[in-house]
């Protein structure tokens, strides 16, 4: 039955997908083509990110899915002993990671713009170079990356008689490691960032509007991307203890 219940689930998510990423693609070519205008390391954050926002769907969908599909169970299973298994595990929790220091960075950046317009900080911060922000958002996700697939046993494609289905094994003190490394991030991020928007709703709170009317969509948008990290937190968090409760 649930073998059924899924792939409907699909058949919305696939095409949602592909209309979210020629949007997403959309904005990258905007501010890309506006970038002098578009210079702030909010923007310059949007940009990183979609190396993880966006890789993260396709190999979702090309690793995942066909689990649902028995008559794709011979496309995994035949992956078995190439690169791409492990391949695809490394990059969704490297692509997590990278999706949880990006928010982080964009809390911190808003956080000093706002409640420290003035400081050295905050306008070196805000003026960093692409380079720059790249040096910043990208070497603690590849490093999981690069960790998970040189560091450990490679993953496998099998089929599982107790789950009814082709699914991704991984040695299991693998996935609790990782578990441990995804949740401790997320959980550090969502303080520093939970700390930043107090601080940042404090300011606000005694500003009238019109001092940071013109920023209102900024700030709102990066509010929206702070509660997709507290639920990423959650999301982790519970899996890391199910893993070592179980």
């Amino acid at each position: 039955r649930s073998m059924v219940l899924r792939p409907q689930i699909y058949f919305f998510f696939i095409p949602l997908t592909v209309v979210t990423f020629i949007f997403y693609i959309k904005i990258l070519y905007v501010l890309w083509k506006r970038r002098k205008e578009y210079n702030s390391i909010f923007y310059k954050l949007i940009q990183t990110q979609a190396l993880f926002d966006i890789s993260y769907p396709i190999l979702f969908m090309i690793y995942d899915v066909p689990q649902d599909w028995p008559v794709l169970y011979p496309f995994l299973i035949g992956m078995n002993g190439t690169f791409w298994p492990q391949f695809f595990y490394a990059t969704v929790y490297g692509s997590c990671n990278g999706q949880i220091l990006g928010v982080t960075l964009n809390s911190i950046g808003r956080m000093l713009l706002l409640c420290y317009p003035n400081s050295r900080v905050s306008q070196v911060f805000d003026s960093l170079s692409f380079p720059l922000v790249m040096l910043l958002h990208y070497p603690f996700a590849f490093a999981v990356g690069f960790y998970i697939y040189f560091g450990q046993i490679h993953s496998t494609f099998e089929y599982i008689t107790a789950v009814g289905k082709v699914t991704r094994v991984t040695p299991v003190e693998y996935v609790q490691v990782n578990s441990d490394i995804t949740a401790a991030a997320a959980i550090i991020a969502a303080l520093i960032s939970s700390y930043c928007y107090i601080r940042m709703f404090m300011v606000m709170r005694n500003r009238p509007l019109r001092s940071w009317r013109k920023e209102a969509s900024v700030y709102f948008t990066s509010f929206a991307l702070f509660i997709s990290l507290i639920a990423m937190t959650v999301y982790y968090f519970f899996n890391w203890f199910y893993s070592i409760t179980n």
